[in-house]
């Protein structure tokens, strides 16, 4: 019989990385904005995606997010 080891509960831990939808919840920026912010090198993203497949998963760095707020948000006048 195989066992699963418990990898705890992970509701309270902060994620890392965001999918799309993940960052539209948490940040409300929506993907066609998360796409210009990383080909402006403003935002880290990564691929997953096999060599041989056509689709995969982009996810999005959380820290760079949050980074990228503070330096536009300390731009506004107050």
């Amino acid at each position: 019989m195989r066992t699963r080891k418990h990898l705890g509960d992970t509701r309270n831990r902060e994620a890392l990385w965001l999918d799309a939808k993940g960052v539209k919840h948490r940040f409300s920026i929506h993907r066609t904005t998360m796409g210009r912010l990383v080909a402006a090198g403003e935002v880290r993203s990564v691929s997953l995606r096999d060599p041989v497949s056509r689709r995969g998963k982009r996810l999005y760095e959380v820290a760079g997010i949050e980074r990228l707020l503070e330096r536009r948000g300390d731009n506004q006048p107050s």
